[in-house]
């Protein structure tokens, strides 16, 4: 990966010094003869990992170091993981400050958990809030106020909220 690296940075080395180059030179023969040699030494760096592997000194592996792929992978798994951890913390922490709203707004009745799960997009960002579910200890007559108490703290439908008594 470190030649791939080195061989753009080259390139673009190139590109910069032949941009100084044209804008110092002056009109004329010496101009023509500048360009042309921009052209040639910019085609040569381009091809030269072609000319390395018709000649044999291209080593595929130190290009595309798998071992280090390896460990990218590695990495990106453990990445993910990391990102489970803290959705899971996150949907915690969502449903600890439905329940401590809750308690401020309605201190009459009692929650005791709050679980939270959300739809996730492509990019594994939060898109909504698919499901609610609160406990309470109170009578089913309290469940429908409950409900509708708790969509609104969470601004979702009541559909999305399920309350079960403990």
């Amino acid at each position: 990966m470190e030649v791939l690296q080195n061989w753009s940075n080259c390139i673009l080395l190139t590109i910069v010094i032949s941009g100084i180059l044209e804008f110092i030179t002056p009109e004329g023969e010496t101009k023509k003869f500048v360009y042309l040699m921009i052209g040639i030494v910019t085609s040569v760096l381009i091809a030269s990992p072609v000319i390395a592997v018709l000649k044999g000194d291209f080593d595929l592996e130190a290009v595309f170091n798998f071992s280090q792929m390896e460990d990218n992978f590695y990495y990106m798994e453990t990445l993910s993981n990391v990102g489970e951890e803290q959705r899971e913390m996150l949907q915690e922490v969502y449903g600890e400050n439905v329940i401590r709203t809750f308690r401020i707004k309605y201190p009459n009745i009692p929650l005791s958990n709050c679980t939270v799960q959300f739809l996730h997009d492509d990019e594994n960002k939060i898109k909504e809030i698919r499901a609610v579910t609160v406990y309470t200890e109170k009578t089913t007559e309290d469940v429908s106020f409950v409900r509708k108490k708790v969509a609104e703290i969470c601004e979702i439908s009541e559909e999305k909220v399920s309350v079960k008594i403990k």
